[in-house]
């Protein structure tokens, strides 16, 4: 008698396989919803989807991916000294390139100047924007709708770029303030820190005030001591039309912020995979800024625009954690 065979995955319609593919938010999930068998390749590649929720990846090349999973190791991200995008910085003796670890693309920088101080005009060096001592510091830049934008912790600026004709290097040919100072912030008896972050949504430029207030107070046995507040957080919306910065009080239900430094990232989810009008952010961004505040923990907490809490024990990766590093862990989000 020949044997039968009860039904298998590729006998499921492909209309079916695509609504199994939409509960899954998670980039290596869908990786491994396309290696089951041909027919749910195909499903894949016909199924429209929101983008992949981000993941998360530690300086040892630990990888995560939300809204939750065991760790991975991503291979070839070991070394990378600092992030951009998707860009991973890879730095050495020699030279320095940029890797795009989901599809292994590697652009060579050019070679880096070690000149401390450097005047518009030209130079050679792609690591820093070159302009004179009476320019602003900026503490973040984004490129937006086809133009550079940088924040000073005050105002934001547009720069244009230029390219010196004889030597092939980029060089700063302008810098101007397109909007203001930020409104006054809730007064706060102590220091009262801001990390900022650029970030684009839904078209819009937004710029995110982190805040943590710190109390100080002087013990004999210990001297001086630090206690830090809950952190607090502050949304506007770039107006470039009236030149000001508009508060935004809702991101949307379908909408959350990733955040880390030059990595910031606008992702759309459902409310099945992440609650939605929320802030997710690496915590230990402050050190870059306050070299005092050190010892935190070095996790992911989500602010919660609807009622203003910071959450760390609900997070969709809360028990995720790492140890201090010089290289900082960062979000990458998959095609």
């Amino acid at each position: 008698m020949a044997e039968t065979t009860g039904p298998s995955w590729s006998d499921i319609p492909l209309d079916l396989a695509g609504r199994i593919l939409r509960r899954l938010p998670a980039h290596i999930d869908r990786l491994r919803f396309s290696a089951v068998c041909p027919q749910w390749r195909a499903a894949a590649r016909r199924t429209p989807v929101h983008p992949p929720l981000p993941l998360l990846l530690l300086p040892d090349a630990t990888a995560y991916s939300f809204p939750g999973s065991e760790p991975f190791h991503f291979a070839g991200c070991e070394g990378y000294t600092d992030a951009c995008g998707n860009w991973l910085v890879f730095s050495g003796e020699d030279a320095c390139f940029l890797k795009d670890p989901f599809t292994d693309t590697t652009v060579t920088l050019p070679a880096l100047s070690r000149r401390r101080v450097l005047h518009v005009g030209g130079a050679n060096s792609w690591w820093f924007m070159l302009v004179d001592h009476q320019a602003p510091l900026f503490v973040d830049i984004i490129y937006h709708q086809g133009k550079l934008y940088a924040f000073d912790m005050d105002a934001l600026f547009a720069v244009d770029i230029s390219t010196d004709h004889s030597t092939g290097d980029p060089w700063v040919s302008q810098i101007q303030q397109v909007i203001g100072g930020l409104p006054e912030p809730v007064r706060y008896e102590g220091i009262d820190l801001m990390v900022p972050y650029l970030v684009e949504s839904c078209g819009a430029l937004l710029l995110v005030c982190r805040r943590r207030g710190i109390y100080i107070w002087s013990t004999p046995e210990q001297g001086d001591a630090l206690a830090p507040e809950q952190d607090r957080f502050e949304v506007f919306e770039a107006n470039f039309g009236q030149s000001r910065w508009a508060k935004v009080t809702t991101l949307g239900d379908d909408r959350v912020l990733f955040l880390r430094r030059r990595c910031c990232r606008s992702v759309c989810v459902s409310h099945d995979e992440v609650p939605g009008d929320c802030i997710l952010v690496l915590d230990n961004e402050y050190e870059d800024y306050y070299p005092f505040c050190k010892g935190v923990s070095l996790s992911c907490s989500v602010y919660n625009m609807r009622n203003g809490k910071v959450s760390t024990e609900s997070t969709p990766l809360s028990t995720v954690s790492w140890k201090q590093d010089m290289v900082w862990a960062t979000w990458l989000l998959p095609s």
